[in-house]
């Protein structure tokens, strides 16, 4: 019984790690420096709808390229930057740019869970599991319940 039990557990486990797994894509932008010498900073506006978008990424004046992580796959992606100057004044939107997120394949070759039960094993004992993962590449999120 205690054998049914642990592998029920298992496997109930592994459906629920499985379909978590979330992958997350990312944007590198680079651009030409501005050469005014009043330049504070860029400003990076990006969204998923064309000249919409959200809250802005601050970047430094000597910045010419940033990644932008935790894209999410499948998704089209909309870019412009603008430059800031000592004073505050921030330019009109750069060229407006946009990438689709690439949907990767499954991201893991395999997933292993182990569990270490606490002595003895009765009906509300504590379980710890944990998991690890191989293959593939990117960024990847797992969640346990």
């Amino acid at each position: 019984m205690k054998h049914t039990i642990k592998m029920s557990l298992l496997v109930f486990l592994i459906g629920l790690v499985i379909p978590c797994i979330a992958i997350a894509g990312s944007a590198t932008l680079h651009w030409q420096p501005n050469t005014e010498p009043d330049l504070a900073g860029y400003r990076i506006y990006y969204g998923t709808s064309s000249r919409s978008y959200g809250s802005y990424i601050p970047v430094g004046k000597n910045t010419t390229s940033y990644t932008i992580n935790n894209l999410t796959e499948g998704q089209t992606y909309y870019f412009a930057l603008t430059a800031v100057d000592t004073s505050g004044n921030e330019s009109g939107y750069s060229e407006e740019v946009s990438k689709t997120i690439a949907s990767i394949s499954p991201p893991v070759s395999s997933v292993t869970l182990t569990a270490s039960p606490s002595s003895p094993q009765v009906a509300g004992t504590a379980v710890t599991f944990s998991a690890s993962a191989s293959g593939g590449s990117g960024s990847y999120e797992y969640c346990f319940w």
